[in-house]
């Protein structure tokens, strides 16, 4: 089975996606819808593709994410070009992160020497 399908159905049939986008910032569910929709829209022509991305339609989870691999996977066949935008989609949805929080609390006589906190770096970083 295509890697690409797999991975993107997983996340959007399983409860992945909560655990996904559930820490996450808007920024994650935003890609995340953006990708369910594109899907939708990908496998639109294939009866069982659409019935995979409807959680009433009564079939298991792991039947449904397989059956929407195996219809993205007919799609991506049928048109190679969809997979790069596919693949993008998928890419943004994990990149958009929200702020992480980081709190330190220092309770009755402790004593705190420095404290850094560095999410993402792109470059040089000295103290």
């Amino acid at each position: 089975m295509d890697p690409l399908s797999l991975t993107v159905a997983t996340l959007l049939v399983s409860r992945a996606a909560e655990a996904f986008g559930g820490a996450a910032g808007q920024g994650v569910w935003d890609g995340l819808r953006r990708l369910g929709a594109f899907v939708r829209r990908a496998v639109a022509g294939d009866p069982a593709g659409t019935d995979a991305t409807d959680e009433q339609s009564g079939q298991s989870e792991e039947a449904r994410v397989t059956a929407l691999a195996d219809a993205l996977e007919r799609r991506l066949a049928a048109e190679p070009g969809i997979r790069e935008e596919l693949a993008a989609l998928l890419e943004r949805a994990q990149q958009e992160r929200a702020p992480s929080r980081f709190v330190t609390e220092v309770n009755d006589s402790a004593s705190v020497g420095k404290i850094a906190n560095i999410g993402d770096v792109r470059g040089n970083v000295s103290f």
